[in-house]
């Protein structure tokens, strides 16, 4: 995945990554199952302990700049998605909780609950 943090992309490089991404964008939004699969499989990675912790990192920033693009609300929302996304929130919270990407775990989850809204059937 590209940096997506500030500090490791020029201006320049910032303003073309909705151009780079554009066609993935179109996928998902013509396939919405396609995003379910990669929140699962970025899950998969987050929890394995064979992955290092600068690649979780980036994947987490990759899930991140997805999320918070406007296109893909709907799909976010569409039923496939949102069972999934909510458990992928609360699972990327207790995998990273205390540990080096616990900040950026625990803005995913924010995250995630501002688009989808709280999951009131996991808070009982």
């Amino acid at each position: 995945l590209i940096p997506l943090d500030s500090n490791d992309i020029s201006d320049d490089a910032a303003e073309s990554l909705p151009k780079i991404f554009a066609p993935i964008l179109a996928l998902l939004q013509c396939v919405p199952s396609i995003l379910a699969n990669v929140i699962e499989d970025c899950v998969t990675d987050i929890k394995s302990d064979q992955i290092d912790v600068a690649r979780k990192e980036r994947i987490l920033q990759g899930l991140l700049f997805f999320l918070k693009n406007p296109k893909l609300t709907a799909i976010f929302r569409a039923e496939i998605n949102l069972k999934i996304l909510r458990s992928a929130a609360r699972c990327i919270e207790r995998c990273t909780a205390s540990g080096p990407l616990d900040t950026i775990g625990g803005t995913f989850s924010i995250e995630v609950q501002v688009l989808v809204g709280f999951d009131e059937s996991s808070e009982a």
